[in-house]
């Protein structure tokens, strides 16, 4: 592993789909070992971003440096869980094969797998609070054990990147509490986060850092210094309240989110 700082330094990276544009000269340099929130209204390109940082979304211009080297060149250091709505829950296969596949980047693929994969897939699975559940098939599991094994994927993985799309959608509070943990855990191994919540008070008392988008970047910095109430109108227009200090956001009829986008 490349034990260098996992930096993440994008480079007025642009991306359209249908020639839409879904992110808009984004400039940022995320700090190594540091716990981001990203949020925006639907459709503002936070799953484009994520995409576009494993390399299932290419770019229109710009570029993307990790470890000072150009995307690519480390992607078995980034570890990726999308949205629950992205995966094929009917595939046959065990919570363990799942997590498994995580290993494939460590190891070469069509080689036996080691004991030692399956033992950090065992300890990823520990660390979630699943081990009980490895023979099950994912199928046949709740919502909220379905994020753990895929978080248990992305541990097994030993990245210096974690990527989390929207986890703490439509889970149980020993879920949220789970993934809680698991981001404190990373945090003491100075794995660099990026995790997109439309929660605010989840990102103020959680996060290093919010980015705020809205196909282009409108602010990064401390969460207190990114949710001011000019900053979130820029961001959701007329769809923000601020109540008690706390900003509401209106997204009863949001756009389409962007990853359902076709690309030409």
């Amino acid at each position: 592993m490349n034990h260098e700082p996992a930096r993440i330094d994008i480079e007025h990276v642009s991306v359209s789909y249908n020639s839409s544009p879904a992110l808009e000269d984004i400039c940022l340099q995320i700090p190594h070992g540091a716990r981001v929130a990203v949020v925006g209204p639907n459709g503002a390109g936070k799953s484009t971003l994520f995409k576009v940082l494993v390399g299932e979304e290419p770019m229109d211009s710009g570029q993307i440096l990790i470890h000072g080297r150009p995307l690519g060149h480390h992607r078995d250091c980034i570890a990726y869980v999308p949205q629950r709505e992205e995966v094929d829950w009917s595939f046959p296969v065990t919570v363990e094969d799942v997590v498994l596949m995580g290993r494939c980047r460590q190891a070469k693929w069509f080689t036996k797998v080691s004991i030692y994969d399956r033992e950090v897939a065992h300890r990823s699975l520990e660390q979630l609070g699943i081990a009980d559940l490895s023979a099950s098939a994912i199928g046949d599991l709740s919502g909220g054990q379905q994020q753990r094994v895929f978080l248990a994927r992305a541990l097994a993985q030993e990245p210096h990147i974690m990527l989390l799309d929207e986890p703490f959608n439509g889970v149980d509070a020993p879920t949220q509490e789970a993934i809680l943990n698991l981001l404190d855990e990373l945090k003491v191994r100075d794995v660099t986060v990026l995790v997109s919540t439309h929660d605010f008070n989840l990102a103020m008392q959680h996060f290093d850092y919010a980015i705020l988008l809205n196909k282009r970047l409108i602010a990064f910095d401390k969460p207190e210094k990114v949710f001011t109430h000019a900053r979130l109108q820029e961001a959701f227009s007329e769809r923000v309240m601020i109540v008690n200090g706390h900003a509401i956001i209106d997204e009863c009829c949001p756009p389409a989110e962007e990853h359902s986008h076709n690309r030409k």
